[in-house]
């Protein structure tokens, strides 16, 4: 074995480039940082990075690349060239083309491809470099990137994987070791180093194909590692191509860094894993659904329906997948035939028969899962109808795996199966040497009907045996069985692969080399000569049953009529057969050679005389017992003449020596004779005390019989309970597989040692888990949760027995409602913990969403309400100036008090508005005491009595004459009187009529107010109560309003604890509202409501403080009507001189003032020395009650709102100065 100098890289690239494909996602970019910073600056390698991220990150790559990796740095936008020394950066969501050492983007990926790009970009990069390709895989979540490492592996290729506990989602490193094709699974800053070191160990280790030429170490080591093959294994490679075979070999000895061959069969002795690591190396099982895709639509097209055809029902198409691997080509198979019998009302059956070698492909194939990754090559319509979504893995349907029996199998050593419609075989012929591929195309014409049909891979053809099939397809390489006659078949070289053979632990020739087939053999020449010149011979067992015969034996033998026999003494010539059976009796008695000598027999026109040998076979000292040789040796020939010319004295010799010979024969007879008496009476009475046995086991047996008879009956009903069980058990495990699907619920089972029991597909967002972590503890399985305490919550629940319910987050954002409880059994026993994990990141998201739109809705409202009630202020204060000032002029008066009434109104839509949003969110707290509802709705009524007769309408009171009393809130339940007269006003006609009406019925007070207005239709009874709800008035109307009056009466009224209704006999008709309210039973003292005039106040010395000029003044004008001494200030800085100045006893500050508000205002007056006696009045136009709260908690003494009420005012000032 050579083992040469190893090269510099860059003499080495110029023959051998290796090119390393990386393939990673999430926390990808700080893994290949850490890798890149151990690359060196010449290594003669290329890399080629695709990171499978949003498409944003790959610039974002570049860059950060760029600054710690000590190679160029190429983001590939069109194409670049593949050159040593240099990181190549491909966009996942493209697909790449590598042709000539160039690398190229041709297209946007399809979905299916972008469910795992990295698999399509090492499965381009395996078919472009095959064995120079290197698969290195990172971080990342998914199973993204094992089927590509896998058809690296198929093509000579090496892969290198980051150890998983390092990784920071550890899914892709963790799946691709699934695969058992990994070679090195290494911390993320090792693999540059093991990349260099194999980079070096190519060319170093060379196996010679040739045996002539290898060196005797070599050839021993050689046939060291095929016997630890087929002893460990059970696998014969034999005939298998010798360069893949060698190939592959030096390629794990490169992996492992061994020098040479021995050194590597040391490995193995030392290592017994390493021969099912190198077996899987060698039996690398690869396919894909529908691989080549266009070859299937040719085989869909063209030749089932040849297949197909003159089938009905009664019969069945058969099929053999030979080769299959992990099944994915004999479903693809049962999808097209399922799709055709699916269309045809009186289809076949259709069963196919799926093979292979490889016993672990086979479980996988049999289990019919496969990964998202796997099914990216089927069509979205096949998906649905012959998949069921698990997770993260595909499974075939059952009707789909009911067609398909996989099997393991051997096509050159197995019996094939027979009469057969199609057989494929296309990834299996391309490793078979010559001889091999010709019985294997001799096995499968055998197993096919005539016509049947061969489909072969692209890289394989009959060439060799191109008699027994026609070309159908050249180009997707279809062939049909020709019909041959003459033709014989290979006989299986061992025993069926199904029945367990006893391993030979001495390996054959065959094993180690192939002999050339035109070298002359000597043993062959040797066997022919004796065959030639030796005397005719049989061999037969102890039954006289032909074994073998020689060439001439035949010349002893008379053949005759009849059935065909192999008996010896059958065929034997009549004149030998007495010699024969004494000889052969003498022989098997003693085990010794016996002859018989003289014996005449007559052939054509001369007799000869001949000696019978019969001699038992010996082997190596040791006889053969049951094998017996027979043979004939010629000692003289007489023809008829001489015979005549023969004396008397000789022919009475003859006789003589004939009569002696006879009586020696029936001597021997009587002998044989005797014996057999003894044996046949021995034999009696064996045969009297079996009957005896007999005749009691019989008896035995028809008790038995009646047992199990019993037993059956028993065991057929368990039986059918079970099968009614098995049944319930399966609609169970369907329903709640169904359920969990539907619910898409992470939810996660431990056992009592906090141990991974079940997880449903959902949770693999939450825990990086696969299927192999069934048993592992829940402290060693990585999160995304930003909560640590998991363990703890999991060990409270165990100890207490009770739910632990918390919000977390996850590390990227996300919000969950963790529940953690008992795993109870049905026996009511506790045998773990569950975890569940709602997603709320949307509800979360929302809540915020309409909390923060609710706060800014109030912002909007309360701004709104300053804004309105701002200018509204000088209007009021003009009012009531010009009401204490008309006189006796009727005109003025009256417009006065039409203006005052649309001020009112506009004050109460704002009131009403912000009132209705309080209440919606249950901002309003009910003042309750107990209200004499009589003189409440007679109150509210004099209060609207003005717009009554403004508008020429009629408001009649029936009220009781005693007081009603009820437990609530007087101003609130004020504004819902005042709301339902006021409504009554609009939608009445002039001159019409309202009647308001009070009465006690029972345990409530029912409050009517009925008009003769409009009226309601019957679907405007709900409508009217809410928020916004207009009924449409009549064209004369001019009044109208925001609809928030019903809805706040309406919300009002039901938070005390009655109720309103609502009736009408329809447009026109008038209509009538009833509120119902408990009653009270409990009389108080009436005290009656203070009146304007006794809450005139004294006169005082008043600084109003406003930035609004018109309000200022003429608040402070209206103030001076009222008998005080005011002065007026325009901003905060000019109110602290006229403090200064001046004296002052109560300041009218506003709040929202610019530069200096109202706060900082108030603060600066409490800092005057005289400060603490001033009254200080807020005034504002913001009025609810977080506004007061905040007013009162500055320093303030009163809140008014605009615009100010002046009795309102007057009662403030009376209670500041008592």
């Amino acid at each position: 074995m050579k083992n040469p100098k190893k090269e510099t890289p860059e003499k080495a690239s110029l023959h051998q480039m290796l090119v390393v494909g990386i393939g990673a996602s999430a926390g990808g970019i700080e893994a290949l940082t850490e890798f890149f910073e151990h690359v060196p600056a010449r290594t003669g390698l290329a890399y080629l990075v695709m990171l499978h991220l949003a498409p944003d990150e790959d610039e974002q790559l570049t860059e950060i690349l760029s600054k710690v990796a000590k190679l160029p740095v190429l983001n590939v936008a069109d194409s670049a060239e593949i050159v040593p020394d240099r990181i190549l950066i491909l966009p996942a969501i493209k697909h790449v083309q590598i042709t000539s050492g160039r690398i190229s983007i041709v297209r946007d990926m399809q979905i299916e491809e972008r469910r795992a790009p990295v698999d399509v970009f090492f499965r381009t990069l395996g078919e472009a470099y095959r064995d120079q390709s290197v698969a290195v895989i990172l971080s990342g979540t998914g199973a993204n990137g094992s089927m590509g490492l896998k058809r690296i592996k198929e093509y000579g290729g090496a892969s290198f994987v980051q150890n998983p506990r390092e990784a920071t989602f550890n899914e892709m490193p963790r799946s691709a070791i699934a695969t058992e094709l990994v070679d090195n699974i290494l911390p993320v800053a090792h693999i540059p180093a093991q990349l260099l070191s194999y980079r070096q160990g190519l060319g170093t280790v060379a196996i010679t194909v040739e045996s002539e030429t290898r060196p005797p170490d070599e050839q021993q080591a050689l046939r060291e590692v095929f016997t630890q093959l087929r002893m460990r294994t059970g696998h014969d490679f034999s005939n298998y191509k010798r360069p893949t075979l060698m190939r592959r070999i030096e390629r794990r000895i490169n992996v492992l860094n061994l020098p040479n061959l021995p050194a590597y069969v040391a490995y193995m002795r030392e290592h017994p894993d390493e021969t099912q690591a190198l077996l899987k190396n060698l039996l690398i099982s690869v396919t894909n659904f529908f691989r080549d895709s266009r070859a299937f639509l040719a085989l869909e097209q063209e030749t089932l329906p040849l297949i197909m055809e003159g089938k009905d029902q009664e019969n069945t198409v058969r099929v053999w997948v030979a080769g299959c691997a992990t099944g994915e080509e004999a479903y693809s198979l049962a999808m097209l035939f399922a799709e055709r019998t699916m269309s045809t009302i009186d289809a076949p059956k259709v069963q196919i028969f799926a093979t292979d070698i490889d016993e672990a492909a086979l479980a996988i194939a049999r289990d019919g899962k496969y990964s998202i990754n796997d099914a990216a090559d089927v069509s979205p319509e096949r998906l649905r109808r012959f998949f069921t979504r698990d997770g993260d893995e595909y499974r075939i349907r059952r009707e789909i795996r009911e067609m398909v029996l996989f099997a393991r199998h051997n096509v050159l050593k197995d019996p094939p199966f027979s009469q057969l419609d199609l057989v494929t075989c296309r990834n299996m012929l391309i490793y078979l040497n010559q001889t091999a591929q010709e019985r294997a195309m001799e096995t499968f014409h055998f197993a096919l009907k005539p016509g049947g049909f061969l489909w072969l891979g692209m890289s394989e053809t009959v060439d060799g045996s191109s008699d027994l099939y026609f070309n159908v397809s050249r180009e997707y390489h279809l062939y049909q069985s020709r019909q041959v006659t003459t033709r014989s078949y290979p006989v299986p070289e061992t025993i069926p692969q199904f029945i367990p053979e006893k391993k030979s632990t001495v390996p054959t020739v065959s094993e180690i080399e192939v002999r050339p087939a035109a070298r002359l053999s000597f043993g062959d020449l040797h066997q022919q000569l004796l065959e030639q010149y030796a005397p005719p011979s049989i061999i037969v067992n102890e039954e006289y049953d032909i074994l073998h015969l020689s060439e001439r034996a035949g010349n002893y033998l008379h053949i005759t009529g009849g059935e065909p026999t192999k008996n010896l003494l059958k065929l034997i010539r009549p004149e030998l057969r007495l010699e024969l059976r004494t000889a052969f009796y003498q022989a098997v008695q003693q085990q010794a050679h016996v002859e018989a000598r003289n014996l005449k027999i007559r052939v054509g026109e001369h007799s000869e005389t001949v000696t019978m040998h019969v001699r038992p076979v010996m082997r190596e000292g040791d006889p053969a017992r049951g094998f017996i040789l027979i043979l004939f040796q010629q000692t003289g020939q007489d023809n008829e003449a001489e015979s005549l010319q023969t004396s008397v004295e000789p022919m009475a010799r003859h006789l003589e020596e004939e009569l002696i010979r006879v009586k020696a024969q029936l001597r021997t007879s009587n002998e044989q004779h005797e014996v057999q008496a003894e044996e046949l009476k021995a034999s009696n009475e064996e045969l009297q005390a079996i009957n005896e046995e007999l005749r009691s086991a019989a008896e035995e047996l028809e008790t038995s019989k009646e047992e199990l008879q019993s037993i059956n009956e028993e065991l057929t009903t368990i039986n059918q309970e079970l099968k009614v069980k098995v049944e319930e058990i399966s609609l169970t495990s369907n329903n709640l597989q169904n359920l969990i699907n539907s619910t898409n619920m992470a939810t996660l089972f431990l056992d009592r040692s906090f141990r991974v029991n079940l997880f449903t597909p959902a949770t693999r967002e939450i825990f990086n888990l696969i299927p192999a972590d069934f048993g592992r503890p829940l402290s060693d399985i990585t999160n995304r949760l930003d909560y640590l305490h998991l363990q703890e919550d999991a060990e409270l629940v165990l100890e207490k027995l009770q739910t632990v319910e918390r919000e977390v987050r996850s590390k990227d954002g996300r919000v969950y409602m963790m529940r953690v409880m008992p795993y109870r059994t049905a026996e009511d026993r506790i045998n773990g913990v569950v975890f569940t994990f709602v997603d709320i990141t949307g509800p979360k998201a929302a809540e915020e969403a309409l909390r923060e739109a609710d706060r800014r809705k109030d912002e909007f409202l309360a701004m709104l309400a300053h804004e309105l009630r701002n200018p509204l202020a000088p209007v009021r204060n003009t009012l009531q100036i010009m009401k204490m000032t008309s006189g006796d002029d009727e005109r003025v008066n009256a417009s006065v008090a039409m203006m005052n009434r649309q001020v009112d109104h506009l004050v109460r839509l704002v009131d009403d508005l912000l009132d209705v949003s309080r209440i919606s969110r249950g901002k309003i707290e009910l003042r309750r005491e107990q209200v004499d509802l009589s003189a409440l709705v007679a109150e509210a009524a004099e209060a609207t009595r003005s717009l009554y007769d403004s508008g020429n309408r009629k408001l009649i009171l029936e009220l009781p004459g005693t007081p009603l009393y009820f437990n609530g809130d007087a101003t609130r339940l004020n504004q819902a009187v005042t709301n339902l007269l006021t409504n009554g006003v609009r939608f009445t006609k002039e001159n019409g009529n309202v009647w308001v009406a009070l009465e006690q019925k029972g345990s409530e007070v029912i409050l009517s107010v009925k008009d003769d207005g409009i009226g309601l239709t019957s679907d405007q009874f709900e409508a009217i109560f809410e928020l916004f709800a207009q009924v449409d008035l009549s064209p004369g109307k001019a009044e109208g309003g925001l609809g928030l009056g019903l809805t706040l009466v309406k919300q009002l009224v039901e938070m005390h604890g009655g109720r309103v209704e609502a009736s009408s006999n329809g447009l026109g008709e008038g209509s009538e509202f009833l509120v119902y309210f408990p009653y009270l039973d409990v009389p108080v003292e009436f005290t009656p409501p203070i009146t304007e005039k006794h809450a005139k106040a004294a006169a005082r010395e008043i600084l109003v403080v406003d930035d609004n000029t018109d309000a200022a003044d003429t608040l402070a004008m209206l103030l001076k009507y009222q008998g005080h001494h005011t002065s007026v200030s325009y901003s905060g800085a000019q109110a602290l001189e006229m403090l200064d100045q001046q004296p002052v006893e109560v300041v009218l500050l506003d709040i929202s003032m610019p530069q200096m508000d109202g706060f900082e205002t108030a603060k600066q007056i409490r800092k005057r020395p005289n400060g603490r006696k001033v009254m200080v009045i807020a005034l504002t136009g913001y009025g609810q009650s977080e506004d007061k709260k905040r007013t009162r908690q500055s320093g303030f003494d009163g809140h008014l709102v605009k615009p100010v009420d002046l009795m309102e005012l007057n009662e403030l000032l009376a209670k500041l100065f008592p």
